[in-house]
């Protein structure tokens, strides 16, 4: 597992792209509380979630 991080426009998904495309890497979608962007599509950039639905996830002990 391979973990990136880094601030906003730091070139994260850059590196996923390509490790996804040349390297055979595999990518999953991750949860987050912001709101949707222009162009984003619920489910296939982000989970988006509300702050309560995150909150009862971490209460209840499920994958987030």
């Amino acid at each position: 597992m391979v973990i990136l991080t880094g601030k906003t426009c730091s070139g994260k998904n850059l590196v996923r792209d390509k490790l996804v495309n040349e390297h055979g890497f595999k990518s999953l979608i991750t949860y987050t509380t912001r709101p949707m962007r222009p162009g984003e599509i619920q489910d296939v950039t982000y989970h988006f979630i509300s702050e309560e639905e995150f909150n009862q996830k971490v209460k209840e002990n499920l994958q987030v």
